[in-house]
């Protein structure tokens, strides 16, 4: 698994191999997780695909439950209506 720099601590959005480094998975993982609805949605940014931080940590903080059951959950605190 190739190694990836951990995300500076004030970065608001990731990328996928910073989210690879918070998870110690691959950053080809994170993608396949992704596609899977495994992690939270990602944030687009025209092309960019980013996601956010304090979401991620939140998430995984929740036992990292699929997208479905995230999205349910954390409605009031991440998405809008």
């Amino acid at each position: 698994m190739p190694h990836h720099p951990p995300a500076r601590p004030d970065k608001l959005a990731l990328t996928a191999s910073e989210v690879a480094s918070l998870l110690g998975v691959s950053r080809a993982h994170v993608w396949r997780l992704n596609a899977a609805r495994k992690l939270p949605e990602p944030i687009r940014l025209g092309r960019a695909v980013r996601w956010s931080r304090s979401e991620i940590e939140s998430w995984l903080a929740a036992g990292a439950p699929d997208r479905r059951d995230w999205h349910d959950r954390s409605a009031p605190l991440f998405h809008q209506a």
